[in-house]
C-alpha cells in the first residue's frame, strides 16, 4: 500500500487557549511587521549612502553589541518574562526607533551605521522576549500545538512588512520607513498587554549545568557549537556577497523597492514551507540530514555564480538561505537539542549564541576586511561561501552518530525530557526508540514507551511486548495497551492466560477485560494455584445473573475468610474495582493486616467512592498504609474533603489520626480545604496539629499561588502566638533570676526556649500565608550567628510588615537586646521578676508538659527547704 502524506494540522486551538494564541499572534505580528519594514529600509539605507565595503564594519558592531548585551544578562538576575517587561521594551524600541528618523534623514554617516545595528538588535532581543514570555505561558504540550501557528504569524508579519515597504519606497526616501517600523513596534508593545496575567505558569527554576562543562564532556555539544559557527561564518560572507552584488546591480533609489519585494517574497516561501513542508522534511530525512539542505544549496548557488557572475544567482542563494533558515534549519536545530540534559539547553544556547553565532559574525567580518584590503572581488567571495559550506557540511559528517549515541545513553539513563517544542520525533530518534524497546534494561525500555506515548505515538508499540523477560516491562507494556484501547493486543493478552507467571496472567486479564469488558474469557478458574487468581474468579461468577451463591461466599469470605483468601478478595477487587464490591470492600476494611487494607485502598483508589472515606481516613494511623490511602482519598476528591474536616475536629477521633489529615488535605488544594484549616488553626490546642496545618497551608499555596486565605483570621492567630512567645520569654526570665532552684529549673528553661523558638516559626510561616512572600530566608537570617545578616533581616522584615498591631511586638522579639531588655519594652511595669510567684502563675499553663515541669519543681523546692530546715 502506497503512503500517503497528510498535511499537518496547522489551527489546532482549544478551550481557553483562544486569548493567548490570538495576542501572540498580534503581538508576534506586528513586531515582525516593524522589522520587515525596517529591514528593507536600513538596506537601503546603508548602501544608498555609503559603498557595501563598510558593511563588515556593521557586523562586527552588531556581533560586539550583541555579545556585550548577553554579558550583560549573565551579571545580574533579570526578572521573569511577563506582559509588562515585554511591553515596556517593544515601547523603548519603538521610541529609539523614531528618535532614529530625525538623523537618518540628514545625509550623516554615523546614522547609517546606527540604524542598521539598531535594528539587528531589537529584532534579536524583542523576539527573544517574546518567546520567553510564551516558553512561560504555555506547557511543552500546547507548545508543540501552537507555536507552529504562531510562528507562521510572525512570518506573515514580515511579509506583510515588506510589502508595504516595497509600496512605500516608490514614493518616499528610506528612512520614512523608521517611522512606519516604529508605529508597529509601539502597536506590539500595546498588544502585549492583553494577555491574561492567570495564564502565565509559574515553574521552578531548574539548577542550570555550566555550558563548560557540557562541551567538555558531550561530543555531541561540541558538534553544535562547530556547527552554529561555521553556518554564521558562510551565512555573514554570502549576505555581503548579497548585498554588494544588489548595491552595483540596482540604483540607489530602487533599493528601498527591490529589498521590500524581495524580502517579501522570501519570507512568504519561509511561511510556505513552514506550514506544509518542514514537517515533512524532518519525518523523511532526519534531522542531520535536513540541516543538510541549507549548505548544499549554498555550494551550488556558489559554484553557479562563479560559472555564471551574475546578481541573480546571488539572489537565489540568498532566497534559499531566507527561506529555509527560519524554517527547516532552525526546528532541525531544535531537534539535535532534545538529548541534552534539560538543565544544560539554556545556558549551552546562550554560549553558541555568544560563541558561535556572534563570534562566526564577528570572525568572518574580520576575514571580509582583510580579503577586501587585499583586492578580493565578488568571485573570491563566492569560492569563500563555497569553501566554507563544504566546511559546514563536513562538520555534518558524525553528527548523527554523535546524536543518537546521546540519545541511547539518556535512554539508558531513565528518559529524555522533551519538555521543548518539537513537532515530531525524526526517523532517527524513532529507529533508536524502536531499537530500545527491545531492550534487557527496564529502564531503557520503559522510557522508550513513555516518549512514544508522549509523543502520540503509541501504535508502534509492538504488542508482543506484554511477552518481555522483565515483568516490570510486560506490565507497563499492558498497560499501555489497554489504556489507549489497542485491540490488535486482544490475542497476544488471552496467550497469557495460561502461563506459569501468575503476576503476568493476573496483568493481562487486567488488560483484557479493559479492551473488551463486554467478552467473557476463561481465564481463571477457582482450582487455579493462583489465590489472586481464584479470588478472580470468584468475583466472575458473582457478577453473573445468576450469582448469588457465590456472592455470599465472596461476603462470608471477606468478613471470616483467612488471611490468604482476605488478601486474595482485596487484591481481585484492585485489580478490577467496581461499585457492587463496596459492601466486601467495606468488610475487609475491617481486617488489621496490611496487606488487606493497602489493597482495599488500591481499589478504593480505582473505585473514587465516597462511601470508603472512613475507612481510609482511619488508615492514616497507619505509616505502611498512609500514602496508599491519601492516593485513594485524593481519587475520591472534593466529596472527601467534609469529612476530613469532621475527623481533624472530633475530639473522639485518634491524635494519630488527627495529625496526619493536614497533610492530606493539602493534597487538594481547593479554598473549602483552606478555610477549614485556618478556621481549625486558631481553637487547636496540640502543637504538632498546629504546625502541621501551617506546612499544609504552604503547600496548598505553592500548589495555587492565588488560593484566597482569610487574613483577617491569620493576623489575629500571628498577634496571639507573638503575645504567647513573649509571655514563655517573660517567664523564663523571671526562673532564671532566681539564685537558686532545683535541678528541674535548667529543664524547665530549656523546654520554654525551645516552645519560644517553634512560636517563632510559626510566625514567620503565618506570615508568608498573610503576605504571599517567602519569610524562610528572613527566619533563617534572624537565626544567623552573623550580626550583620541578622540585621539586613531585620530591616527588610520592617519594611515587609508595615501595618498591623503586632508590629511593634514582632520587631522586639527578633531584635539582638538582652532577654531581660526584649521584657521590660514588651511588659513595661508588668514584669515579674519573683520566681516563686512566676512558678505559681505557670501552674495554669495551657501545656501540658510546662505544667507537669513547673510540679516538678515546686516539688524540689519543697524539698530543698524541707531538707534546710532539718538540717538547721
Amino acid at each position: 500500500m502506497r503512503a500517503r502524506w497528510a498535511l499537518p494540522r496547522v489551527l489546532d486551538v482549544r478551550a481557553g487557549e483562544g486569548r493567548d494564541v490570538g495576542v501572540a499572534l498580534a503581538t508576534l505580528g506586528s513586531f515582525m511587521f516593524a522589522h520587515g519594514a525596517l529591514e528593507a529600509g536600513r538596506d537601503a539605507l546603508f548602501l544608498s549612502r555609503l559603498p557595501p565595503e563598510r558593511l563588515p564594519w556593521v557586523y562586527v558592531a552588531m556581533a560586539a553589541s550583541g555579545v556585550g548585551l548577553a554579558w550583560l544578562g549573565t551579571r545580574r538576575r533579570a526578572p521573569r518574562p511577563g506582559a509588562r517587561r515585554l511591553s515596556t521594551l517593544f515601547a523603548g524600541a519603538a521610541v529609539v526607533s523614531g528618535a532614529l528618523v530625525g538623523p537618518a534623514a540628514t545625509a550623516a554617516p554615523w546614522a547609517a551605521y546606527a540604524v542598521y545595528v539598531w535594528t539587528g538588535l531589537a529584532a534579536t532581543f524583542g523576539t527573544v522576549e517574546l518567546w520567553q514570555l510564551l516558553g512561560d505561558r504555555f506547557t511543552p504540550e500546547q507548545a508543540k500545538r501552537l507555536y507552529g501557528l504562531i510562528g507562521a504569524g510572525g512570518i506573515a508579519g514580515v511579509v506583510a512588512g515588506s510589502s508595504l515597504a516595497a509600496i512605500l519606497s516608490e514614493q518616499f526616501p528610506p528612512w520614512t520607513l523608521l517611522l512606519v517600523g516604529s508605529v508597529f513596534q509601539a502597536v506590539a508593545a500595546v498588544f502585549s498587554l492583553f494577555f491574561r496575567p492567570s495564564a502565565e505558569r509559574v515553574e521552578a527554576e531548574l539548577p542550570r549545568l555550566a555550558a563548560s562543562r557540557v562541551l567538555q564532556e558531550e561530543p555531541h555539544a561540541r558538534r553544535l557549537l562547530y556547527l552554529v559557527l561555521l553556518s554564521s561564518l558562510t551565512l555573514t560572507v554570502a549576505n555581503f556577497l548579497f548585498k554588494s552584488s544588489v548595491a552595483a546591480s540596482i540604483a540607489p533609489a530602487r533599493l528601498g523597492v527591490f529589498f521590500g519585494w524581495f524580502y517579501a517574497a522570501v519570507n512568504a516561501g519561509a511561511l510556505v514551507m513552514q506550514l506544509l513542508a518542514t514537517s515533512v522534511i524532518l519525518r523523511t530525512l532526519g534531522a542531520v540530514r535536513s540541516l543538510a539542505l541549507l549548505p548544499s544549496a549554498l555550494v551550488a548557488g556558489g559554484a553557479i555564480f562563479l560559472g555564471f557572475p551574475a546578481a541573480a544567482a546571488v539572489a537565489v542563494m540568498k532566497a534559499t538561505d531566507g527561506v529555509l533558515r527560519h524554517s527547516v534549519m532552525e526546528t532541525a536545530m531544535e531537534v539535535l537539542f532534545l538529548p541534552l540534559p534539560r538543565a544544560a539547553r539554556r545556558s549551552l544556547k546562550g554560549v553558541l549564541e555568544a560563541l558561535g553565532q556572534r563570534g562566526g559574525q564577528a570572525l568572518a567580518s574580520g576575514g571580509i576586511l582583510i580579503a577586501l584590503s587585499l583586492g578580493a572581488g565578488p568571485r573570491s567571495f563566492g569560492v569563500l561561501v563555497v569553501t566554507l559550506a563544504g566546511f559546514w557540511l563536513l562538520g555534518l559528517v558524525g553528527a548523527r552518530g554523535n546524536y543518537l549515541a546521546l540519545f541511547r545513553r539518556r535512554l539508558r539513563e531513565g528518559g529524555v525530557d522533551t519538555a521543548v517544542p518539537l513537532p515530531h520525533l525524526d526517523l532517527a530518534a524513532l529507529e533508536v526508540l524502536l531499537v530500545s524497546l527491545n531492550s534487557n534494561d527496564e529502564r531503557e525500555a520503559t522510557a522508550a514507551m513513555n516518549l512514544l506515548e508522549q509523543e502520540g505515538k503509541v501504535h508502534l508499540i509492538p504488542a508482543l511486548l506484554a511477552h518481555h523477560p522483565s515483568p516490570l516491562v510486560a506490565k507497563h507494556a499492558m498497560s499501555l495497551l489497554a489504556r489507549h484501547r489497542r485491540l490488535d493486543a486482544v490475542p497476544v493478552l488471552e496467550s497469557l492466560f495460561t502461563c506459569d507467571d501468575f503476576g503476568r496472567r493476573s496483568d493481562a486479564i487486567s488488560a483484557h477485560r479493559a479492551l473488551v469488558p463486554g467478552r467473557k474469557v476463561h481465564a481463571s478458574r477457582e482450582d487455579d494455584p493462583d489465590p489472586t487468581l481464584r479470588a478472580m474468579a470468584l468475583l466472575g461468577m458473582a457478577s453473573g445473573s445468576d450469582g448469588e451463591v457465590a456472592l455470599a461466599r465472596v461476603q462470608h469470605l471477606a468478613a471470616r475468610g483467612g488471611l490468604e483468601w482476605r488478601q486474595a478478595l482485596a487484591r481481585a477487587i484492585a485489580t478490577e474495582p467496581h461499585e457492587r464490591w463496596v459492601p466486601t470492600l467495606k468488610l475487609l476494611a475491617a481486617s488489621t493486616e496490611d496487606g488487606v487494607l493497602r489493597a482495599v485502598a488500591e481499589a478504593a483508589a480505582g473505585l473514587a467512592c465516597v462511601e470508603l472515606v472512613p475507612e481510609l481516613i482511619e488508615m492514616l494511623a497507619r505509616r505502611e498504609l498512609r500514602e496508599a490511602a491519601r492516593s485513594a482519598l485524593r481519587a475520591v476528591g472534593a466529596p472527601a474533603v467534609a469529612p476530613l474536616v469532621r475527623a481533624l475536629t472530633d475530639a473522639r477521633e485518634t491524635l494519630i489520626v488527627r495529625r496526619h489529615i493536614p497533610r492530606t488535605l493539602s493534597l487538594f488544594a481547593s479554598p473549602e480545604a483552606a478555610s477549614a484549616l485556618v478556621e481549625h488553626l486558631e481553637g487547636e490546642g496540640d502543637g504538632m496539629i498546629r504546625f502541621k496545618i501551617l506546612r499544609a497551608l504552604g503547600a496548598m499555596r505553592e500548589v495555587e499561588p492565588g488560593l484566597a486565605l482569610d487574613t483577617e483570621a491569620l493576623q489575629k492567630i500571628v498577634a496571639q502566638t507573638l503575645a504567647r512567645t513573649a509571655e514563655l520569654l517573660g517567664h523564663r526570665v523571671a526562673i532564671r533570676a532566681a539564685p537558686v532552684g532545683p535541678p528541674a529549673i535548667d529543664i524547665l528553661i530549656d523546654l520554654l526556649k525551645e516552645k519560644e523558638q517553634h512560636a517563632m516559626e510559626r510566625v514567620f510561616r503565618l506570615l508568608a500565608l498573610i503576605h504571599g512572600t517567602d519569610f524562610e530566608l528572613l527566619y533563617d537570617g534572624l537565626e544567623s550567628g552573623d550580626p550583620k545578616l541578622r540585621a539586613a533581616s531585620r530591616e527588610v522584615l520592617g519594611e515587609a510588615i508595615t501595618a498591623g498591631d503586632f508590629r511593634a511586638m514582632l520587631l522586639v522579639l527578633v531584635d539582638d537586646l538582652e532577654d531581660a531588655e526584649k521584657v521590660s519594652l514588651l511588659f513595661r511595669d508588668q514584669v515579674v521578676v519573683d520566681a516563686a510567684a512566676t512558678l505559681r502563675a505557670m501552674e495554669a499553663d495551657r501545656s501540658e508538659g510546662v505544667r507537669l515541669l513547673v510540679r516538678w519543681c515546686q516539688r524540689g523546692t519543697a524539698t530543698s527547704s524541707g531538707a534546710s530546715g532539718a538540717h538547721a
